[in-house]
């Protein structure tokens, strides 16, 4: 299970995410970091079906 990043632009704070392996609804640890740490991983978040849709069609340049 790769790492994610959270990060809350109006506090300035960021968490490094950890999923378990086994569950990966879980998070297993979720440290407080730099900001401007981890930029080379991917965001953690959630999207509605319809919000995902649309994100994915972006990435597929539809």
């Amino acid at each position: 299970m790769p790492n994610f990043v959270r990060r809350d632009p109006i506090s300035g704070k960021a968490w490094l995410i950890r999923y378990s392996d086994v569950d990966p609804l879980k998070s297993v640890s979720e440290p407080l970091s730099d900001y401007n740490d981890f930029g080379h991983l991917a965001r953690d978040g959630l999207y509605g079906a319809e919000a995902a849709e649309i994100w994915i069609s972006k990435l597929l340049g539809e």
